[in-house]
């Protein structure tokens, strides 16, 4: 059979690699869209790949679960602390 040969863990490695740069796109044109304007417009250019592995995923891997608000972390000396937004 032709084609790439790898170990499962190459390929669920590369199935992750996929994912993550499919998701990193994503946010890019979806801050870009939130911003305040000025500039030229954004044209993305998703490949097939791409848009498939965004079809193929739930929204709420790829954007986030708009119920949970995201919460503040501040560094102060080594210490962590949460604030609610």
């Amino acid at each position: 059979m032709p084609g790439h040969k790898k170990n499962w863990t190459a390929w669920r490695r590369t199935w992750q690699d996929l994912k993550k740069n499919a998701k990193k796109k994503n946010t890019e044109v979806n801050q870009y869209a939130r911003g305040t304007g000025g500039g030229p417009p954004l044209n993305p250019t998703f490949t097939k790949e791409e848009e498939s592995i965004l079809n193929i995923l739930e929204k709420v891997e790829v954007e986030g679960d708009e119920n949970i608000k995201e919460s503040c972390v501040i560094w102060d000396v080594g210490v962590i602390y949460f604030e609610k937004l």
